[in-house]
């Protein structure tokens, strides 16, 4: 004769199914995080890309037209996993390319200092959202019990990318551009000054060594062309 399963068995089905479906649901959890923050990173990198290119002049007028994705078709062969990622260039493609036109980009129509105020903005929103990224992956660590030292690393990248970003790569080029529309900007002065406010990281040595060289990033006292249309 056949026992009959007793309340106790039920009771650890019941847990055990319990227990699986938070695995699950932890699991698609953190998939999803992963995909935000990968297409996030991919959004906040390529367009820093075409901004830098196009302060220095580079940016052709039909850059939408020329943006491509990779040819995943071998990759996809071999894993379908692989799909996330050539979903996530094509979606990143397709909004690159309907964004509005900003005053940033070539023959917009904008004179030169409401196109360089215009790249000024983009770049720091972009940097915004770079920081939000590192933010954003400091907490999942956190969360995933990762050691203490890895979430410090992270936190220290987003201070010094803040830094050298925004002062460097963003303020610094900006009044470099003012001085090359005849503005009277003293940009080195100015960046110098900022710099020396930075905490002693290596890169604040380097920074201030290298702007003891007045050919320092000279190339940034340039406007664009097609910012002067």
């Amino acid at each position: 004769m056949t026992a009959t399963p007793g309340p106790d068995w039920r009771q650890r089905r019941n847990d055990f199914q319990e227990q699986m479906r938070r695995i699950q649901a932890a699991s698609t959890e953190r998939r999803n995080q992963y995909g935000d923050i990968l297409y996030q990173t991919r959004q906040q990198l390529t367009t820093t890309a075409i901004l830098r290119q196009a302060r220095m002049g580079k940016l052709e007028p039909d850059w939408r037209d020329r943006l491509t994705t990779m040819d995943y078709t071998a990759l996809l062969a071999m894993s379908p996993g692989y799909q996330l990622y050539s979903d996530m260039d094509t979606l990143l493609l397709t909004e690159l390319r309907s964004m509005p036109v900003a005053d940033w980009e070539p023959n917009a129509g904008a004179d030169w200092p409401r196109a360089l105020e215009s790249w000024r903005e983009a770049s720091h929103e972009t940097l915004d959202r770079a920081l939000a990224i590192k933010s954003s992956v400091s907490d999942v660590l956190s969360r995933a019990n990762v050691e203490q030292t890895a979430v410090d690393t992270i936190a220290r990248s987003q201070e010094i990318t803040a830094l050298y970003e925004r002062d460097l790569l963003i303020e610094g080029s900006y009044r470099a551009a003012l001085c090359a529309g005849g503005q009277p900007v003293d940009w080195r002065g100015w960046l110098r000054e900022r710099v020396e406010g930075w905490p002693d990281l290596p890169a604040r040595a380097t920074v201030l060594g290298a702007l003891e060289d007045p050919d320092y990033h000279s190339d940034w006292e340039f406007l664009p062309d097609y910012w002067r249309r």
